[in-house]
C-alpha cells in the first residue's frame, strides 16, 4: 500500500476507535467516569481525521483508489481492529467493503 491511503486511514482509524472506545467502556456493562482514560485514543486520531475530510485530502484519495489500495485498505481495517460483537463487525466488513468499491467506482465514472 503506498502513501496514496493515509488520509482514508486516519479516517477509517477514527471512526473504528470511537467504537472500540465504546465496547470497552460499556465491557464491565455500565459507562462512567472510570472509562474517561479510554477516550484518548480516539480523541489523538480525530485530528487528522477532520483535516483529511475538511482539506479534501481523504476524497481525493478516494477518487485516486485503485483496486490494489482497495483491498489493502479492507484488509487493514479488518485485522486493525476487532469489535466486540461479530455481527456488526461482519456487518461493518461488508458496508467498508461495498464503500470502497463504490468509491473507486465513482472515482473512474467522475473522473
Amino acid at each position: 500500500m503506498n502513501e496514496g491511503v493515509e488520509k482514508i486511514k486516519a479516517v477509517l482509524a477514527a471512526a473504528f476507535s470511537l467504537h472500540m472506545t465504546y465496547d470497552k467502556a460499556k465491557a464491565d456493562g455500565k459507562i462512567d467516569v472510570a472509562d474517561l482514560g479510554l477516550i484518548i485514543d480516539p480523541v489523538m486520531k480525530l485530528p487528522p481525521a477532520v483535516q483529511a475530510v475538511t482539506d479534501g485530502s481523504a476524497l481525493k484519495e478516494l477518487k485516486d483508489l485503485t483496486s490494489e489500495e482497495r483491498e489493502a485498505l479492507h484488509t487493514w481495517a479488518k485485522g486493525a481492529y476487532d469489535i466486540a460483537d461479530d455481527k456488526l463487525e461482519a456487518t461493518i466488513e461488508s458496508a467498508l467493503g461495498l464503500g470502497l468499491h463504490l468509491a473507486q467506482f465513482l472515482g473512474k465514472a467522475l473522473g
